[in-house]
């Protein structure tokens, strides 16, 4: 879309730096690029078509990307659950939507979930989800960005692309399309007609295989290739300026929403805090009552040492007195049986020693 701009004159910034940078061997590229116009009835055809597919878009805006490529998301996005994370962050699904998603058995029942989930934000969601899809699938978002390109420069493609066999038999090495289809492609006569039938084999594919020809379109046809890329990657940019305009707007308008949400959860932390001081009082009264009865406890216990240690020193006096009137009795009855037996002597223990 370059040389459509070079008959206008260039302003300040990327139009005067493009202008500066783009050599005289591609400008007289685009001299050669130029072909015939097709016939009425195939341009009626070629709107019907893209039409169908791609109702509206005139460029690859990033909701007609989500919307045209569900399939394809579906089948191929595997950080689901960090894509449904960052949109609960962002306040787009719910908690329980966003259990109920993470809790699927599979990254497509999760895709399928969220896709349905999101479907009632709009374009803000399908916007916020192709921001996600950016940063946690880039190689995946680059095919879609492709694959939807390469459908909305139809016309384009048809008019400017030359060597059709090649990039069809680069497609057929590669595995994107089959033999029977390489033929109908290479069997038309001229380039025109072989974009034609290219596109027939395009749309009957998906994703994959348009990326793959746009792909190709880099090895061999350079020139045109870049030109393409600079006219996509530009759209691209004009699209994140309105986006983040659009997105700002949509942050003033849900700010009063916000704030009222904010202050809601403002006041259900405050009775959350309220309760917790009133269980921390409570286990603190608790707490204090454990100690006490730990003291009485340890009184108790040190008191109980005392008796038993009492009881033991009393049974210890009483077993040795019980022993010593023992022994006395024992020594009385000695002495008693001496006397007994015929000795006249008193009974004294004196006498007894020096009987000895």
């Amino acid at each position: 879309m370059y040389a459509k701009h070079l008959n206008k004159p260039f302003g300040s910034g990327v139009e005067r730096q493009i202008k500066n940078r783009i050599p005289k061997v591609y400008l007289e590229t685009q001299k050669q690029l130029k072909v015939p116009q097709p016939t009425a009835s195939r341009t009626a055809q070629e709107k019907n078509v893209t039409g169908i597919m791609y109702p509206g878009m005139n460029i690859a805006r990033p909701q007609d990307l989500v919307m045209s490529c569900m399939d394809e998301l579906v089948e191929n996005v595997n950080e689901t659950r960090r894509i449904c994370k960052d949109l609960l962050n962002q306040g787009l699904l719910s908690e329980d939507r966003y259990r109920t998603i993470v809790a699927a058995p599979s990254s497509q029942d999760r895709m399928k979930q969220l896709l349905h989930a999101l479907s009632s934000k709009g374009q803000q969601g399908r916007n916020a989800l192709y921001r996600l899809l950016q940063e946690h699938e880039p190689e995946l978002t680059l095919q879609m960005e492709h694959a939807v390109y390469v459908h909305v420069m139809r016309q384009k493609l048809i008019q400017s692309v030359r060597q059709v066999e090649p990039v069809a038999n680069r497609m057929l090495t590669q595995g994107l399309i089959t033999e029977e289809e390489y033929f109908q492609v290479c069997e038309e006569e001229g380039s025109e007609a072989r974009m034609y039938a290219m596109f027939q084999v395009l749309e009957q594919q998906g994703m994959k295989q348009s990326d793959g020809f746009y792909n190709a379109l880099f090895h061999c046809e350079p020139l045109l290739y870049r030109e393409l890329e600079k006219d996509r990657v530009l759209q691209m940019c004009e699209l994140d300026k309105e986006n983040d305009q659009l997105v700002h707007l949509i942050q003033e308008d849900n700010l009063e929403e916000r704030w009222r949400e904010l202050e809601s959860k403002e006041k259900q932390v405050e009775k959350e805090k309220e309760k917790l001081r009133r269980e921390w009082d409570l286990l603190e009264k608790q707490k204090a009552e454990m100690d006490q009865e730990r003291k009485q406890v340890l009184e108790m216990k040190r008191e109980l040492e005392q008796f038993w240690r009492k009881r033991d020193e009393t049974e210890e006096d009483v077993i040795s007195h019980f022993h010593t009137g023992i022994e006395e009795q024992r020594m009385t009855g000695q002495w008693g049986h001496l006397n007994n037996n015929g000795y006249s002597m008193s009974v004294n223990v004196n006498n007894f020693l020096s009987f000895n």
